[in-house]
């Protein structure tokens, strides 16, 4: 049984590559299903065949008990919602619940395979790897294929001239790196290699011109370097990379300016249609997920409301969870990351500080393809191992 999870958790890993450039056809717009969701289904499969060992996990995990709980409250939410949903509409809200929470079966099948001989190490090596073929990609992508534009009208942000691979956001693939690289950094032993690796992952994060996975990525090294207490070198390299952002180039296009005032006041208007609906919804929110329609009865959703990407969402994972679940919600799922903060080891607090500083910019906590990295990292990370 544990190598088919084994398995199964190596076919999400890198499956994962692919993005969301390539999902199921199911013709079900805005459900999307992608390859790795449909290998989550089968880690599921076979967690519930091996329920005792999954019941017993779930047990001794604090916080796992916390997310199932706010799963649940999340679920009432979307049955309780004060949106009036159509049953389509309802199906939509509860298929995007359905798949945030399953992902959580990667932490769960890579506990209970950890006991194994070298099964962290493996896994450890296959995300190593996985980060190696993303950078890979990003920067075929770029010299291949730098223009999102085309790819507007099926809700994609017109990207130009960022390394965004088969992830189509380079925010998203930005986070993604950093991560890759944090992980790397604080498991692999330093040798000139190591190093050649490592800062080729800093420049690949460059070149997403992200500013969000900019911050993340400081933010997490200044953490790591006051738990180690080495605060002097790692704050000069991140000197050094403010430094390097001057020497980027400037191709045409806004995207690749960092001074760019557009995206930010986006995202505030953003904000603010999140806020506005805490405001009118400040309890028990309006339904996990259903901040698409929320959004459109108040008009501040654009022509493609039901097939752009961003009408779901709000760029910030924190006012997400607080507009579709209340502030009762938001305090759970604040009490869930702060358990699962306490019970990680340095690598996973790392980790789960750079996706955090993320999720205030995006959606960062909520996204499958980060849930990936971020699960199992912490799996790998959780302290009794």
């Amino acid at each position: 049984m544990n190598k088919f999870i084994r398995s199964t958790i190596t076919l999400i890993i890198f499956t994962s590559l692919l993005g969301p450039a390539v999902k199921l056809p199911l013709n079900l717009p805005p459900v999307n299903v992608y390859l790795p969701d449909f290998f989550v289904l089968i880690l599921i499969f076979l967690l519930i065949l091996n329920y005792r060992l999954t019941a017993g996990l779930i047990m001794r995990d604090k916080a796992v008990k916390i997310f199932i709980f706010f799963a649940v409250y999340s679920l009432l939410t979307l049955i309780i919602s004060p949106i009036k949903l159509t049953g389509f509409e309802f199906f939509v809200a509860l298929s995007y619940l359905l798949r945030y929470v399953s992902y959580i079966s990667l932490y769960l099948g890579c506990l209970l395979i950890l006991h194994e001989k070298n099964a962290g190490q493996n896994i450890s090596n296959y995300l190593n790897l996985a980060g190696i073929m993303f950078i890979i990609l990003g920067w075929l992508q770029y010299w291949l294929y730098p223009d999102l534009r085309n790819l507007e009208y099926l809700g994609w942000d017109p990207h130009y001239k960022r390394i965004f691979a088969l992830i189509f956001d380079p925010n998203y693939l930005g986070l993604i790196l950093v991560l890759g690289f944090l992980l790397r950094h604080s498991t692999r032993k330093i040798n000139s290699k190591e190093i050649i690796i490592q800062i080729i992952f800093l420049i690949t994060v460059l070149f997403t011109y992200s500013r969000s996975s900019y911050l993340a990525l400081i933010s997490a090294l200044i953490f790591y370097a006051w738990k180690i207490k080495k605060v002097v070198p790692y704050l000069s390299v991140s000197i050094i990379l403010l430094i390097s952002l001057l020497y980027l180039p400037r191709p045409a296009g806004a995207g690749v300016r960092l001074e760019r005032l557009f995206s930010i006041k986006e995202r505030l208007t953003n904000w603010q249609s999140a806020g506005l609906i805490i405001i009118r919804h400040p309890v028990l929110g309006v339904g996990f997920n259903t901040l698409r329609f929320a959004r459109k009865n108040i008009g501040s959703l654009p022509e493609n409301w039901l097939t752009g990407h961003s009408a779901a969402g709000v760029d910030n994972s924190f006012l997400f969870v607080a507009a579709t679940t209340g502030l009762t919600g938001i305090i759970i799922f604040l009490f869930f990351l702060a358990n699962l903060f306490n019970q990680s080891d340095l690598t996973g607090k790392t980790a789960l500080i750079a996706v955090s500083i993320h999720s205030l910019f995006l959606n960062s906590l909520l996204f499958n393809f980060i849930l990936i990295w971020l699960w199992l990292i912490l799996a790998l990370s959780k302290k009794e191992n």
